[in-house]
């Protein structure tokens, strides 16, 4: 899923969409990690330290079977603390 260089959004709001995907992919890892055997946490931490591209679109495609639907999910919840926080001030 791809939210940089979306052509409606400036330059400030890519950065900042880029920076909630970054947020959210690794909130989706580490709730990943949590659930992992061991050896497939040393891999997980091989593959995201020194691993390839390719590696990483792998494990993710072997682990976060259900990504889209996850990250969807991840999304709605950062949102909704947002606009929790948000409406406090």
């Amino acid at each position: 899923m791809n939210i940089q260089n979306t052509p409606q959004l400036t330059e400030e709001n890519q950065k900042i969409a880029e920076k909630i995907g970054d947020l959210i992919l690794e909130r989706i890892l580490k709730k990943t990690y949590k659930k992992l055997s061991k050896q497939n946490k040393k891999k997980m931490e091989e593959i995201f330290t020194s691993g390839t591209s390719q590696e990483k679109d792998a494990f993710i495609e072997k682990y976060l079977s259900d990504f889209e639907n996850d990250f969807l999910k991840e999304l709605n919840k950062l949102m909704k603390e947002v606009k929790k926080e948000a409406l406090k001030k």
